[in-house]
Protein backbone atom coordinates (compact mmCIF):
# COMPACT_ATOMS: atom_id res chain seq x y z
CA UNK A 1 0.00 0.00 0.00
CA UNK A 2 1.33 3.42 -0.96
CA UNK A 3 1.85 6.56 1.06
CA UNK A 4 -0.69 9.30 0.30
CA UNK A 5 -0.35 13.08 0.05
CA UNK A 6 -3.15 15.44 -0.98
CA UNK A 7 -3.70 18.98 -2.21
CA UNK A 8 -7.24 20.13 -1.38
CA UNK A 9 -8.18 23.14 -3.48
CA UNK A 10 -11.21 25.45 -3.53
CA UNK A 11 -10.59 26.00 -7.26
CA UNK A 12 -12.34 23.99 -9.95
CA UNK A 13 -9.63 24.83 -12.49
CA UNK A 14 -7.31 21.97 -13.39
CA UNK A 15 -3.60 22.21 -12.59
CA UNK A 16 -2.33 21.45 -16.10
CA UNK A 17 0.18 18.74 -16.89
CA UNK A 18 2.30 21.20 -18.87
CA UNK A 19 3.00 23.16 -15.72
CA UNK A 20 3.87 20.02 -13.75
CA UNK A 21 6.15 18.78 -16.52
CA UNK A 22 7.92 22.15 -16.76
CA UNK A 23 8.55 22.16 -13.00
CA UNK A 24 10.13 18.72 -13.22
CA UNK A 25 12.22 19.69 -16.25
CA UNK A 26 13.38 22.91 -14.58
CA UNK A 27 14.57 20.87 -11.59
CA UNK A 28 16.28 18.38 -13.95
CA UNK A 29 14.35 15.29 -12.86
CA UNK A 30 14.56 12.43 -15.37
CA UNK A 31 10.98 11.14 -15.21
CA UNK A 32 8.10 10.41 -17.58
CA UNK A 33 4.51 11.59 -17.10
CA UNK A 34 1.84 9.45 -18.76
CA UNK A 35 -1.76 10.66 -18.77
CA UNK A 36 -3.92 7.55 -18.50
CA UNK A 37 -7.26 9.33 -18.11
CA UNK A 38 -8.19 12.71 -19.57
CA UNK A 39 -5.88 15.11 -21.40
CA UNK A 40 -3.17 17.66 -20.56
CA UNK A 41 -5.64 20.34 -19.52
CA UNK A 42 -8.30 18.16 -17.91
CA UNK A 43 -6.63 15.00 -16.62
CA UNK A 44 -7.85 12.60 -13.95
CA UNK A 45 -4.86 10.26 -13.61
CA UNK A 46 -1.14 10.61 -14.28
CA UNK A 47 1.48 7.89 -13.91
CA UNK A 48 4.98 9.12 -13.07
CA UNK A 49 7.96 6.81 -13.62
CA UNK A 50 11.73 7.11 -13.78
CA UNK A 51 13.83 7.06 -16.91
CA UNK A 52 15.15 4.85 -18.39
CA UNK A 53 14.00 1.92 -16.23
CA UNK A 54 10.31 2.92 -16.11
CA UNK A 55 10.15 2.31 -12.36
CA UNK A 56 6.84 3.72 -11.02
CA UNK A 57 7.30 6.48 -8.46
CA UNK A 58 3.91 8.13 -7.95
CA UNK A 59 0.36 8.02 -9.25
CA UNK A 60 -1.46 11.37 -9.27
CA UNK A 61 -5.25 11.48 -9.20
CA UNK A 62 -7.51 14.50 -9.71
CA UNK A 63 -11.01 14.32 -8.25
CA UNK A 64 -13.59 17.03 -8.92
CA UNK A 65 -16.00 17.42 -6.01
CA UNK A 66 -19.63 17.48 -7.24
CA UNK A 67 -21.73 20.44 -6.12
CA UNK A 68 -24.59 19.90 -3.68
CA UNK A 69 -23.91 16.17 -3.39
CA UNK A 70 -22.41 13.97 -0.72
CA UNK A 71 -18.82 13.25 -1.73
CA UNK A 72 -16.97 10.21 -0.37
CA UNK A 73 -13.54 11.82 -0.87
CA UNK A 74 -14.42 14.87 1.20
CA UNK A 75 -16.24 12.73 3.75
CA UNK A 76 -13.09 10.68 4.33
CA UNK A 77 -11.10 13.84 5.07
CA UNK A 78 -13.76 15.10 7.47
CA UNK A 79 -13.74 11.73 9.21
CA UNK A 80 -9.95 11.74 9.48
CA UNK A 81 -9.86 15.04 11.40
CA UNK A 82 -12.60 14.17 13.88
CA UNK A 83 -11.13 14.06 17.38
CA UNK A 84 -7.73 15.40 16.29
CA UNK A 85 -6.00 18.33 18.02
CA UNK A 86 -5.99 21.24 18.37
CA UNK A 87 -9.76 21.76 18.42
CA UNK A 88 -9.45 25.18 16.78
CA UNK A 89 -7.69 23.63 13.78
CA UNK A 90 -10.41 20.99 13.43
CA UNK A 91 -13.05 23.73 13.35
CA UNK A 92 -11.08 25.74 10.78
CA UNK A 93 -10.47 22.68 8.60
CA UNK A 94 -14.12 21.61 8.77
CA UNK A 95 -15.19 24.97 7.33
CA UNK A 96 -12.38 25.00 4.76
CA UNK A 97 -13.18 21.51 3.50
CA UNK A 98 -16.74 22.59 2.75
CA UNK A 99 -15.29 24.94 0.11
CA UNK A 100 -12.99 22.38 -1.52
CA UNK A 101 -13.83 21.69 -5.16
CA UNK A 102 -10.84 19.64 -6.36
CA UNK A 103 -8.78 17.01 -4.56
CA UNK A 104 -5.38 16.02 -5.95
CA UNK A 105 -4.09 12.79 -4.41
CA UNK A 106 -0.50 11.61 -4.82
CA UNK A 107 0.02 7.92 -4.12
CA UNK A 108 3.73 7.32 -3.60
CA UNK A 109 4.44 3.85 -4.99
CA UNK A 110 8.08 2.84 -5.05
CA UNK A 111 10.04 5.89 -3.93
CA UNK A 112 13.54 5.18 -2.71
CA UNK A 113 14.54 6.55 0.71
CA UNK A 114 15.37 10.26 0.80
CA UNK A 115 19.11 9.56 1.09
CA UNK A 116 19.09 7.18 -1.91
CA UNK A 117 18.04 9.29 -4.88
CA UNK A 118 15.62 12.07 -5.66
CA UNK A 119 12.30 10.19 -5.83
CA UNK A 120 10.82 12.14 -2.92
CA UNK A 121 12.04 15.39 -4.44
CA UNK A 122 10.03 14.46 -7.55
CA UNK A 123 6.93 13.88 -5.40
CA UNK A 124 7.33 17.20 -3.60
CA UNK A 125 7.97 19.05 -6.87
CA UNK A 126 4.69 17.69 -8.30
CA UNK A 127 2.84 18.59 -5.12
CA UNK A 128 4.32 22.12 -5.16
CA UNK A 129 3.43 22.60 -8.83
CA UNK A 130 -0.18 21.62 -8.21
CA UNK A 131 -0.38 23.84 -5.15
CA UNK A 132 1.07 26.81 -7.04
CA UNK A 133 -1.41 26.33 -9.89
CA UNK A 134 -4.56 25.53 -7.95
CA UNK A 135 -4.03 26.88 -4.43
CA UNK A 136 -5.29 25.08 -1.37
CA UNK A 137 -4.06 23.19 1.66
CA UNK A 138 -1.87 20.12 2.09
CA UNK A 139 -2.46 16.79 3.81
CA UNK A 140 -0.04 13.93 4.39
CA UNK A 141 -0.60 10.50 5.91
CA UNK A 142 0.94 10.22 9.36
CA UNK A 143 1.47 13.98 9.62
CA UNK A 144 -1.74 15.98 9.28
CA UNK A 145 -2.93 19.11 7.50
CA UNK A 146 -1.61 22.57 6.66
CA UNK A 147 -3.43 25.88 6.47
CA UNK A 148 -3.51 27.84 3.22
CA UNK A 149 -0.18 29.49 4.10
CA UNK A 150 1.55 26.10 4.23
CA UNK A 151 1.92 25.96 8.03
CA UNK A 152 1.17 22.65 9.76
CA UNK A 153 -1.97 22.99 11.91
CA UNK A 154 -3.18 19.50 12.92
CA UNK A 155 -1.30 16.89 14.95
CA UNK A 156 -1.51 13.45 13.34
CA UNK A 157 2.13 12.44 13.82
CA UNK A 158 3.06 9.17 15.48
CA UNK A 159 4.96 9.01 18.78
CA UNK A 160 8.34 8.65 17.05
CA UNK A 161 8.06 11.97 15.16
CA UNK A 162 11.07 14.27 15.44
CA UNK A 163 12.65 17.20 13.66
CA UNK A 164 11.97 20.91 13.29
CA UNK A 165 8.58 21.69 11.78
CA UNK A 166 6.81 24.90 10.72
CA UNK A 167 3.52 25.12 12.62
CA UNK A 168 0.66 27.52 13.36
CA UNK A 169 -2.19 27.81 15.86
CA UNK A 170 -5.16 30.16 15.90
CA UNK A 171 -5.29 32.82 18.60
CA UNK A 172 -8.45 34.19 20.25
CA UNK A 173 -8.95 36.59 17.33
CA UNK A 174 -8.74 33.75 14.77
CA UNK A 175 -5.30 34.86 13.57
CA UNK A 176 -2.61 32.34 12.75
CA UNK A 177 0.37 32.43 15.12
CA UNK A 178 3.31 30.93 13.19
CA UNK A 179 6.36 29.24 14.69
CA UNK A 180 8.88 26.42 14.40
CA UNK A 181 8.98 23.64 16.97
CA UNK A 182 10.80 20.39 17.63
CA UNK A 183 8.27 17.59 17.14
CA UNK A 184 9.88 15.30 19.72
CA UNK A 185 9.55 17.82 22.58
CA UNK A 186 6.82 16.50 24.94
CA UNK A 187 5.94 19.94 26.36
CA UNK A 188 5.85 21.40 22.85
CA UNK A 189 3.54 18.63 21.66
CA UNK A 190 1.15 19.18 24.54
CA UNK A 191 1.09 22.94 24.03
CA UNK A 192 0.42 22.63 20.30
CA UNK A 193 -2.30 20.04 20.80
CA UNK A 194 -3.89 22.48 23.28
CA UNK A 195 -3.82 25.21 20.64
CA UNK A 196 -0.93 27.17 22.18
CA UNK A 197 2.46 28.29 20.95
CA UNK A 198 5.06 26.19 22.82
CA UNK A 199 7.41 28.14 25.07
CA UNK A 200 10.40 26.53 23.36
CA UNK A 201 9.17 27.42 19.85
CA UNK A 202 10.78 29.99 17.57
CA UNK A 203 8.16 32.45 16.36
CA UNK A 204 8.09 33.33 12.65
Amino acid sequence: MGHFLSVLSPSESCAGVRGIRKRLEDEAFDVTLDITEGDAESWLHIEVSTEPDKRPVVDVFRHVVPKNLVDDHLASHLTSIAGAKPDSAVRWLTEYLKRVRTIYTLEVLDARPEDDGDDWEVVWAIQASILDAAGGILQADGEGYSNDAGDHILWQFDDAASGTWRMAVLDELERWQRFEMELSDPEGREAFRSGLVPRSARRL
